[in-house]
């Protein structure tokens, strides 16, 4: 939460894990452009404005990155000596935005470029402020940590048609690099040695691709600060991610998410050789019984924030997804977590209404790809009607999920709304 002089940070309550609210401000001693914390080791990473450096040979703008204790707002103690990790981007860059992700002792940030200079990524070791990554490219959309070695890339990969080579044929990939084998060096993406790639399979010629956008949250090795004691929580592994691949269809900006496991790609990438690298699964290895692909599922691309573990959360409409702003809505949670669902399918079976079931059903994506795609990784749906908003209530049209908490999101400010002046409002769901 943003205040006047502070910024003030809260722990949203569990009622069924006993967790009660807590609220603290921190003081911030620079301008801040975005963030990233990890309770669990008490970590706060700021980035501050960038800061232009004119020089007579090469002009770059440079960006601190401020590790501080999430509880006192000091530098971290278990930090690299400065606690501040320093980068340097093209100033060519057009708008610059962030994506930031903590897994154990690294931190990765994407530094996403919209003008013509390439994007950056760059893993560090937060402790000991070694670089183990620093690659850039025009084509690197978006990552995830998939392991505490393993980031998952996303990309496009461009094919040409062996009878008319001015024929361009894109198919988006997943591409796995192992920290374990990057140098310090910056190196451009395409050159950079990776241990495999997941393909999906070709896009039809009219589609024209756009960006990716990778989410799963917590990270695979997550578990709660010691000073937080809980009955259980979310175990390590078993993650959900969300891919989503924005494309213009027919003149329409369209999206196309794919909902794959952890365990779906380590599988795979487990049976790899010893020393093997540069593996190619195509789209019939992993995709069609390891996957689900559906187009338009909602969510936002600001309040990114709509997966935790297993789960996927959305707010519906009742205009359906053509008219996100009715005010008939409807919370959906999206569960994947195949052991649950083997066991309470045996118990409820298809007599619950609250319960929808996607298990042993396919999943059929047209006109995307240049074949059909048929995709069936089982999963089910919990839908709650929200009630109705009076007069001059919010009305929420996003939902972002944590471990125990819903936070149902006001996107569009409505004109008759008397929270107008206050901006953005928030509405917390608690199980």
């Amino acid at each position: 939460m943003w205040g006047d002089v502070a910024w003030y940070f809260v722990r949203l309550p569990s009622h069924y894990r006993s967790i009660e609210e807590h609220v603290w401000p921190l003081d911030l001693d620079f301008v801040l452009r975005d963030f990233t914390l990890d309770p669990a080791q008490d970590l706060l990473v700021l980035i501050g404005q960038p800061l232009s450096r004119p020089s007579i040979r090469d002009a770059r703008m440079e960006i601190s990155m401020h590790l501080r204790s999430l509880s006192t707002g000091k530098a971290h103690p278990l930090a690299t000596k400065s606690s501040v990790l320093m980068h340097d981007i093209d100033p060519r860059t057009a708008t610059l935005t962030f994506m930031l992700q903590i897994h154990s002792d690294r931190v990765a940030v994407h530094f996403v470029s919209r003008g013509i200079a390439s994007s950056d990524l760059v893993v560090w070791n937060w402790k000991t402020g070694e670089t183990l990554l620093n690659t850039y490219s025009a084509n690197l959309m978006a990552f995830a940590f998939l392991t505490e070695r393993l980031i998952l890339v996303g990309d496009f990969s461009t094919l040409f048609d062996p009878e008319d080579s001015e024929i361009e044929f894109d198919r988006p990939r997943l591409t796995v690099v192992d920290l374990d084998s990057c140098g310090c060096e910056r190196t451009q993406f395409e050159e950079l040695e990776h241990l495999c790639a997941f393909h999906y399979p070709v896009c039809h010629p009219s589609v024209q691709p756009l960006d990716i956008l990778i989410r799963s949250d917590p990270s695979t090795d997550w578990t709660p600060h010691t000073n937080v004691r809980v009955p259980f929580s979310v175990g390590p592994g078993h993650r959900l991610y969300i891919v989503t691949i924005r494309i213009v269809l027919g003149g329409e900006i369209c999206a196309i998410d794919l909902f794959v496991l952890s365990d779906t790609l380590l599988e795979r990438i487990g049976a790899l050789g010893e020393g093997e690298t540069e593996h190619h699964f195509t789209w019939t290895d992993w995709g069609p019984n390891g996957t689900r692909m559906i187009a338009q599922a909602q969510h936002s691309y600001a309040w990114v924030c709509y997966v935790f573990g297993t789960r996927f959360s959305s707010v519906t409409s009742g205009g359906g997804q053509g008219n996100r702003h009715n005010n008939s809505r409807t919370l959906e949670v999206w569960d994947f977590n195949q052991l649950g669902i083997k066991r309470d399918i045996r118990l409820e079976g298809a007599r619950s209404s609250e319960v929808e079931w996607h298990v042993g059903d396919v999943s059929v994506l047209k006109r995307v790809f240049t074949e059909d795609v048929y995709t069936r990784l089982p999963y089910r749906v919990f839908r709650r009607k929200l009630d109705a908003p009076l007069e001059r209530e919010p009305v929420y049209t996003e939902a972002m999920c944590s471990e125990d908490n819903i936070i149902l999101v006001d996107n569009r400010v409505n004109e008759r709304s008397s929270f107008q002046s206050q901006g953005r409002n928030f509405r917390i769901l608690t199980f």
